[in-house]
């Protein structure tokens, strides 16, 4: 059985959604928007630049096609990568295993690294509370 939802009832349901969102939006939200917006783009140009870099060093020294190195160390969905690879022609394999081991580092190296923010955190707390 196809559940069927006429097109006047999307419709509606998406004016009352966007509704629901617009109202709970307000002038301070934006405030300091530009500088996030910056940030945001710098550091993805940064990320961008230092993928494409490391890439072509790993291509140079490895002899891998400079297409699969891009596509392995890229931070994206194993499946887009898999897709472009083959699409591409290069080592779809390769790029796979890459961004699982990717994934994996990502997963392993989180914990340790917000149990180390943490600690910086109280540690900035209560050196605060004793200046004070």
């Amino acid at each position: 059985m196809i559940p069927y939802w006429p097109a006047q009832v999307n419709i509606a349901s998406q004016l009352f959604l966007g509704a629901t969102i617009g109202s709970k939006m307000n002038k301070q939200m934006f405030v300091r928007l530009k500088n996030t917006l910056i940030v945001a783009v710098v550091s993805s140009a940064g990320l961008i630049a230092a993928t494409v870099l490391s890439s072509i060093a790993t291509a140079e020294m490895t002899g891998i096609f400079i297409i699969t190195a891009i596509l392995a160390f890229s931070p994206s969905g194993i499946a887009e990568m898999a897709t472009t690879a083959v699409t591409l022609h290069g080592d779809s394999i390769f790029v796979v295993a890459v961004q699982v081991v990717r994934i994996i580092l990502v997963i392993a190296m989180l914990p340790p690294f917000f149990r180390f923010l943490n600690h910086l955190l109280v540690k900035r707390q209560t050196d605060d509370k004793a200046a004070k």
